[in-house]
């Protein structure tokens, strides 16, 4: 009997519904890693873009080449002047942005939730929150205008 019982087993071809099962279960488990994997690799490079953005916006305010100077805080935005020039930075559809009074504009950050500025004996602190709950805080040194 278990002769007869080998020699069929041996002559069938092609897969059970247990051997099926398993092969989409393994399938989906593969599928459902790759996805965490992409998923936290784009997440990791959002977060490395806004530390980067976040540089750059501090290069701007420290640079040599403006050498810009406070002149004011509203509610909203932070008011530099450079070369006789008034620049206006401000937050608006969650941008940080660089305007002047003769138009035009320089996006500094996207992606920001809040932001905030303080100043006081010639440091400017600025706050900014990303809207992935990310928040940089910086200090640069601006003298008066």
């Amino acid at each position: 009997m278990s002769k007869l019982f080998w020699k069929r087993h041996a002559l069938r071809t092609g897969f059970t519904i247990v051997e099926g099962v398993i092969t989409l279960m393994v399938a989906a488990i593969v599928i459902s890693l790759c996805g965490l994997v992409i998923k936290m690799a784009l997440a990791q490079r959002q977060s490395e873009n806004n530390l980067t953005a976040f540089h750059l916006y501090l290069r701007m305010v420290e640079s040599k080449e403006y050498q810009f100077q406070f002149v004011d805080i509203d509610d909203d935005h932070l008011v530099l002047k450079a070369n006789g020039k008034r620049y206006l930075i401000s937050l608006a559809k969650n941008s940080i942005k660089m305007t002047t009074n003769h138009g035009g504009y320089v996006p500094l950050m996207d992606g920001v939730q809040n932001v905030k500025w303080r100043y006081h004996k010639e440091i400017l602190t600025t706050t900014i929150e990303m809207q992935n709950g990310a928040v940089f805080s910086a200090q640069s040194r601006l003298k008066t205008g």
